[in-house]
């Protein structure tokens, strides 16, 4: 999956952030990625069906890129798209690598989420 958008820049304190709310609030529902004006974003939902459309907890991942590049793998090899085929559809990657580059500089995050499945049982 390719994204195009000016030099990358991580977001310091979010993993921190995101801790603190996760453990002062209820239950993850939902977490959604999307890109716009040149920014990754990173959205929370505490809830599956909001009383607000704005019920969300968001946070700038990365800002000011030219590409970007998402890749997955399910343990065996990497994919440009997920889900990559029917025994894939109903589990998360096992890795998640990013790709963000400007100005001929690049950065490569490789993200573990440690979740089997897309449903919990």
């Amino acid at each position: 999956m390719r994204i195009s958008s000016a030099s990358p820049r991580l977001k310091p304190g979010i993993a921190a952030a995101n801790r603190k709310i996760l453990s002062a609030s209820k239950k993850l529902i939902l977490i959604e990625y999307f890109h716009e004006n040149g920014s990754f974003y990173r959205r929370q939902y505490f809830s599956d069906n909001p009383y607000m459309e704005e019920d969300y907890f968001e946070s700038i991942l990365f800002e000011n890129f030219d590409e970007l590049n998402l890749s997955f793998s399910d343990g065996n090899e990497w994919s440009n798209y997920w889900p990559k085929d029917p025994i894939t559809s109903g589990k998360i990657p096992r890795l998640i690598r990013i790709n963000l580059s400007s100005n001929n500089k690049s950065l490569e995050w490789i993200v573990s989420p440690n979740i089997e499945n897309v449903y919990e049982q």
